[in-house]
């Protein structure tokens, strides 16, 4: 994102050795980044996320992995604005 500002951003909330929603906290505390779009699709829908603790971190689209598919996911990234 330094070098070139994406258009959207699609994360998974669970990533091995990282998490996605401490990704989502550091990118929000740039200025120049709150108005990304990001997509969080992620199976963790209903637990310990959800679009309440979400609602402050700026644009952001919650999808559950299990009732998204692939083209849907892709429809959502280009309504946010994404290519």
């Amino acid at each position: 994102a330094d070098e070139r500002k994406p258009d959207v951003i699609v994360l998974e909330t669970q990533i091995a050795r990282h998490n996605g929603l401490e990704f989502l906290y550091e990118l929000r505390s740039y200025q120049e980044w709150q108005d990304i779009a990001v997509v969080v699709h992620t199976k963790l829908v209903g637990q310990p996320i959800d679009s309440k603790h979400l609602a402050d971190l700026g644009p952001i689209v919650l999808l559950d992995k299990h009732e998204t598919t692939v083209s849907e996911l892709m429809k959502t990234v280009k309504a946010c604005g994404g290519q």
